[in-house]
């Protein structure tokens, strides 16, 4: 029998319907209601995990979502978010486990070689990190957000020319990006004023600069004017 079949489906909607009318209390009375009598229901398991940590509960969360797993170990959503809620929590042994699991189902998942990745570097594996988040930037090689946690990386191992290279790319991408542009800034002094600033001064002044990635761009231009004198 499939351990993913839904049993309790008028249950599942009904919690369903709760949700979409914004009422996750009541929807979790019915997922409680279900794992009372069906204490390793897959989907009522995962559903209240989720539930839970969409309030902030995660301690809640991950009894059900590794209930989830062991109940239905080929499911990647279990899988990789057990291991993102863990490593949220600290957990990190147990999240990398769960992460190289969510590899190992779905070896073609970008997210879950980067994220697998930002759990090593976390445990401060620094070689195995670099080798699973250049495999999620081959997967997916024009994703802003994975040339970014390769900046960061390259940071941290030392490597500020490479960082700053990373960091362009995700400028290159997005140009109006404050987080990248901060990070470029950081990532070495500047010795004169060159391109990178003149795509700093151009992203703060454009009118579609987002509020937050602004106020970042400010801390990066009084940085590199301040290198400048």
């Amino acid at each position: 029998m499939d351990r993913k079949a839904e049993t309790h489906a008028p249950e599942l909607m009904r919690a369903g319907q709760f949700l979409k009318e914004g009422k996750p209390l009541l929807a979790a009375e019915v997922l409680r209601k279900i794992l009372v009598t069906d204490g390793a229901h897959f989907k009522a398991n995962y559903s209240l995990g989720m539930l839970y940590h969409q309030e902030g509960r995660n301690e809640l969360a991950i009894p059900l979502l590794s209930k989830a797993v062991e109940v239905c170990p080929e499911d990647f959503a279990s899988a990789i978010n057990l291991g993102i809620i863990q490593r949220d929590e600290g957990l990190l042994a147990q999240a990398q486990l769960n992460l190289e699991h969510a590899v190992a189902i779905r070896p073609g998942s970008a997210k879950a070689h980067v994220t697998l990745g930002m759990l090593l570097m976390d445990r401060n594996k620094l070689d195995a990190s670099l080798a699973e988040v250049e495999e999620g930037l081959r997967l997916e090689p024009d994703n802003p957000n994975t040339h970014a946690r390769l900046g960061m990386l390259m940071q941290i191992r030392g490597e500020p020319d490479k960082a700053a290279a990373y960091y362009r790319k995700v400028i290159a991408l997005n140009p109006l990006d404050g987080t990248a542009h901060r990070s470029l800034a950081f990532s070495q002094r500047q010795t004169e004023y060159n391109d990178d600033i003149k795509r700093m001064e151009n992203a703060i002044r454009s009118q579609d600069t987002p509020r937050w990635d602004r106020m970042l761009l400010g801390f990066a231009l009084g940085k590199v004017f301040d290198d400048l004198g």
